[in-house]
């Protein structure tokens, strides 16, 4: 029996490392979005105080938004 093939060399003989990485971002940054829409709309039409909805949305965006960033400048400066 011979031995399989470990995914790394599967994966690089199929994609490049720099490609595998730029589409994970791609995948990571969608589900972002489509959460943060789910997000919003729950929040908008749930939300029983403005103030409180206001704040959630605020804080969601300054802990997010900079983590994304951050995986997009290393993603392509990779």
């Amino acid at each position: 029996m011979s031995p399989q093939p470990d995914i790394t060399q599967a994966m690089t003989g199929y994609m490049s490392l720099p490609d595998i990485v730029t589409l994970v971002f791609y995948l990571t940054a969608t589900g972002y979005i489509i959460f943060s829409i789910i997000l919003h709309y729950h929040w908008q039409q749930y939300g029983t105080n403005k103030a409180v909805t206001w704040v959630t949305m605020l804080t969601y965006g300054l802990s997010t938004v900079p983590i994304i960033l951050l995986m997009a400048a290393l993603t392509f400066s990779f």
